[in-house]
């Protein structure tokens, strides 16, 4: 059997007296890496017109919904669609490693209006190369951001 890797696609097996053996909705919960929880703190301060994170995390959980691992992983931040940031994952939890140096805390020019988002790229054991969108907001006229709806399917790309 071939299955596409059309990950918005739903998938029906059904044996030949129709009997239903397995529904999804979509693809994603047959992906080897699932991201199970993920974020960083954020901060916005509209006097300073800048943005705050830090404390980034992700982990992931594999189609039986056991603990799996992500290799080669690294936060991204993105201003309206341009990437900023990048920030490599460490063995140390919520530090990131960016052009060699240790990173605890990040801040961004950011004026309200602006669009950050959070992605986190990484592969699987078998080498799929995915970015997991994380969270996504717009920043406001006074200290304060809203969330912008955001598909957390990840984009997923096949070795070379």
């Amino acid at each position: 059997m071939t299955i596409p890797l059309d990950l918005e696609a739903g998938l029906e097996l059904r044996q030949l007296d129709d009997t239903v053996l397995l529904r999804l909705d979509s693809m994603v919960s047959l992906l080897p890496l699932q991201l199970s929880d993920g974020g960083a703190s954020w901060h916005y301060s509209s006097q300073a017109e800048m943005f705050y994170q830090c404390d980034w995390y992700a982990s992931f959980q594999d189609p039986s919904g056991e603990e799996a691992k992500a290799r080669n992983g690294a936060f991204h931040v993105y201003r309206n669609g341009k990437r900023v940031f990048t920030g490599q994952e460490t063995e140390e939890w919520y530090v990131l490693e960016a052009d060699g140096e240790r990173v605890d805390a990040m801040r961004f020019d950011c004026a309200p209006g602006d669009h950050m988002r959070l992605t986190y790229t990484c592969e699987d054991a078998f080498g799929l190369h995915y970015e997991f969108p994380i969270r996504e907001q717009v920043a406001l006229a006074w200290d304060d951001m809203r969330d912008c709806p955001l598909s957390h399917i990840p984009t997923v790309t096949w070795p070379e």
